[in-house]
Protein backbone atom coordinates (compact mmCIF):
# COMPACT_ATOMS: atom_id res chain seq x y z
CA UNK A 1 0.00 0.00 0.00
CA UNK A 2 2.22 2.88 1.08
CA UNK A 3 1.41 6.66 0.40
CA UNK A 4 2.92 9.56 -1.04
CA UNK A 5 3.18 13.07 -0.60
CA UNK A 6 4.50 16.06 -2.30
CA UNK A 7 4.69 20.18 -1.32
CA UNK A 8 5.82 22.07 -4.26
CA UNK A 9 6.11 26.40 -3.56
CA UNK A 10 6.36 27.96 -6.67
CA UNK A 11 7.07 31.15 -5.31
CA UNK A 12 10.39 29.62 -3.97
CA UNK A 13 9.09 29.68 0.21
CA UNK A 14 10.50 27.11 2.37
CA UNK A 15 8.51 23.99 2.73
CA UNK A 16 7.54 23.19 6.14
CA UNK A 17 8.46 19.94 7.29
CA UNK A 18 5.30 19.78 9.55
CA UNK A 19 2.92 19.56 7.05
CA UNK A 20 4.20 17.07 5.18
CA UNK A 21 4.41 15.39 8.39
CA UNK A 22 0.51 16.24 8.95
CA UNK A 23 0.03 14.85 4.74
CA UNK A 24 1.94 11.41 5.51
CA UNK A 25 -0.01 11.13 9.27
CA UNK A 26 -3.39 10.79 7.01
CA UNK A 27 -2.14 7.68 4.76
CA UNK A 28 0.31 6.32 7.92
CA UNK A 29 -2.17 3.61 7.83
CA UNK A 30 -1.38 2.48 4.46
CA UNK A 31 2.47 2.01 5.87
CA UNK A 32 3.14 2.11 9.10
CA UNK A 33 6.56 0.43 9.35
CA UNK A 34 8.22 3.28 7.97
CA UNK A 35 8.08 7.73 6.77
CA UNK A 36 10.27 9.53 5.84
CA UNK A 37 10.89 13.55 4.43
CA UNK A 38 12.93 15.63 1.91
CA UNK A 39 12.55 19.06 2.15
CA UNK A 40 14.53 21.12 -0.34
CA UNK A 41 14.77 25.12 -1.38
CA UNK A 42 10.74 25.21 -2.25
CA UNK A 43 9.73 21.20 -2.63
CA UNK A 44 9.33 18.59 -0.43
CA UNK A 45 8.29 15.24 -0.14
CA UNK A 46 7.05 12.54 2.28
CA UNK A 47 6.90 8.78 2.70
CA UNK A 48 4.95 6.76 4.76
CA UNK A 49 5.94 2.66 3.87
CA UNK A 50 4.39 -0.82 4.38
CA UNK A 51 7.36 -3.08 3.77
CA UNK A 52 6.87 -6.64 1.60
CA UNK A 53 9.48 -7.67 -0.74
CA UNK A 54 12.97 -5.80 1.29
CA UNK A 55 12.15 -5.34 4.32
CA UNK A 56 15.42 -3.78 5.84
CA UNK A 57 16.12 -0.11 6.01
CA UNK A 58 17.46 0.21 2.18
CA UNK A 59 14.13 1.35 1.21
CA UNK A 60 13.93 3.85 2.89
CA UNK A 61 11.72 6.89 1.33
CA UNK A 62 12.46 9.57 -0.06
CA UNK A 63 15.37 7.87 -2.16
CA UNK A 64 18.32 10.07 -3.53
CA UNK A 65 20.36 9.40 -6.15
CA UNK A 66 24.41 9.24 -5.45
CA UNK A 67 24.99 13.76 -5.97
CA UNK A 68 21.59 13.96 -3.75
CA UNK A 69 20.41 16.25 -6.36
CA UNK A 70 17.61 13.71 -7.22
CA UNK A 71 14.76 12.24 -4.61
CA UNK A 72 11.87 10.21 -5.56
CA UNK A 73 9.02 8.54 -3.53
CA UNK A 74 6.89 5.73 -4.95
CA UNK A 75 4.13 3.63 -4.03
CA UNK A 76 2.71 0.33 -5.74
CA UNK A 77 3.87 -2.46 -7.79
CA UNK A 78 6.03 -2.73 -10.71
CA UNK A 79 5.24 -6.39 -12.35
CA UNK A 80 8.19 -6.29 -14.52
CA UNK A 81 10.56 -4.67 -12.17
CA UNK A 82 12.76 -7.89 -12.25
CA UNK A 83 13.51 -7.23 -16.16
CA UNK A 84 13.79 -3.46 -15.96
CA UNK A 85 16.15 -3.44 -13.57
CA UNK A 86 17.90 -6.14 -15.29
CA UNK A 87 18.07 -3.47 -18.42
CA UNK A 88 19.00 -0.61 -15.89
CA UNK A 89 21.67 -2.25 -14.99
CA UNK A 90 23.55 -2.87 -18.29
CA UNK A 91 23.50 0.71 -18.80
CA UNK A 92 25.24 1.04 -15.25
CA UNK A 93 23.02 1.81 -12.62
CA UNK A 94 23.43 0.24 -9.33
CA UNK A 95 20.36 -0.97 -7.00
CA UNK A 96 20.80 0.47 -3.49
CA UNK A 97 17.72 -2.28 -2.40
CA UNK A 98 15.96 -5.48 -3.86
CA UNK A 99 12.24 -3.64 -3.42
CA UNK A 100 10.42 -2.75 -6.05
CA UNK A 101 12.68 0.71 -7.07
CA UNK A 102 15.43 0.17 -5.10
CA UNK A 103 17.57 2.10 -7.62
CA UNK A 104 18.65 5.21 -8.83
CA UNK A 105 16.20 8.08 -9.24
CA UNK A 106 18.80 9.45 -12.48
CA UNK A 107 17.37 6.03 -14.04
CA UNK A 108 14.07 7.49 -14.46
CA UNK A 109 15.53 10.54 -16.20
CA UNK A 110 17.91 7.77 -18.71
CA UNK A 111 14.41 5.97 -19.65
CA UNK A 112 12.99 9.10 -20.44
CA UNK A 113 9.77 9.02 -22.11
CA UNK A 114 10.20 5.12 -22.76
CA UNK A 115 9.26 4.56 -19.08
CA UNK A 116 5.52 5.09 -19.86
CA UNK A 117 5.20 2.01 -22.64
CA UNK A 118 7.89 0.09 -20.74
CA UNK A 119 6.46 -0.35 -17.27
CA UNK A 120 4.08 -2.60 -16.58
CA UNK A 121 2.72 -1.45 -13.23
CA UNK A 122 -0.29 -0.35 -10.56
CA UNK A 123 2.13 2.21 -9.08
CA UNK A 124 2.37 6.31 -8.43
CA UNK A 125 5.77 7.86 -7.90
CA UNK A 126 7.20 11.13 -7.75
CA UNK A 127 10.59 12.29 -9.09
CA UNK A 128 12.20 15.46 -7.96
CA UNK A 129 14.86 17.17 -9.50
CA UNK A 130 16.63 19.93 -7.96
CA UNK A 131 19.41 20.31 -10.67
CA UNK A 132 17.03 20.60 -13.61
CA UNK A 133 14.56 22.15 -11.77
CA UNK A 134 11.96 19.59 -12.87
CA UNK A 135 9.11 17.24 -11.25
CA UNK A 136 7.66 14.04 -12.84
CA UNK A 137 4.22 12.76 -11.29
CA UNK A 138 3.38 9.78 -12.20
CA UNK A 139 0.21 8.71 -10.91
CA UNK A 140 -1.07 5.14 -10.47
CA UNK A 141 -3.88 3.73 -12.61
CA UNK A 142 -7.34 5.29 -11.76
CA UNK A 143 -5.34 7.29 -8.62
CA UNK A 144 -5.58 3.75 -6.75
CA UNK A 145 -1.85 5.09 -4.70
CA UNK A 146 -2.36 7.46 -2.19
CA UNK A 147 -0.42 10.20 -3.34
CA UNK A 148 -1.32 14.03 -1.36
CA UNK A 149 0.17 17.03 -3.63
CA UNK A 150 -0.24 20.19 -2.61
CA UNK A 151 1.20 23.41 -5.04
CA UNK A 152 1.05 26.86 -3.92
Amino acid sequence: MCGIAGIIDFNNKTIAESSLKRMIGLMNHRGPDDSGFYIGESAGLGQCRLSIIDLSSAGHQPMPDRSKTRWIVFNGEIYNFIELRDELMKLGHEFLSKNRYGGDPASLRRMGGRLRQKIQRHVGFCHLGRKEERTILFPGPFWHQALLLLSR
